[in-house]
């Protein structure tokens, strides 16, 4: 399982697609670019909204972290939203 968080700390309206500078929903954008990713379900960190996360499951995990990694530095700019990203074996 892959979870990719986003998140700006204080930020009561992060969001995601504009900081992105995308025009469809952050798991549409992903999965359109990165095939081998099936998205899995969406979360927030502590009920907040200045963090939201996206679980994914790939049969190459280790392939699509770095591939997501290369497409979200590619896309992010001149932004105080920061991203986080590992394996986990399950929802935590």
């Amino acid at each position: 399982m892959i979870r990719l968080k986003f998140y700006d700390y204080g930020n009561m309206q992060l969001d995601v697609e504009k900081e992105l500078g995308i025009e469809i929903e952050t798991e549409d954008f992903l999965i359109t670019n990165i095939p081998s990713l099936e998205f899995e379900a969406m979360d927030f960190e502590a009920d907040l909204e200045d963090n939201i996360i996206f679980w994914f499951s790939s049969k190459q995990e280790l392939i699509d972290v770095q591939k997501i990694k290369k497409l979200i530095y590619s896309r992010i700019s001149d932004t105080p939203m920061q991203f986080d990203i590992k394996i986990t074996d399950n929802f935590d």
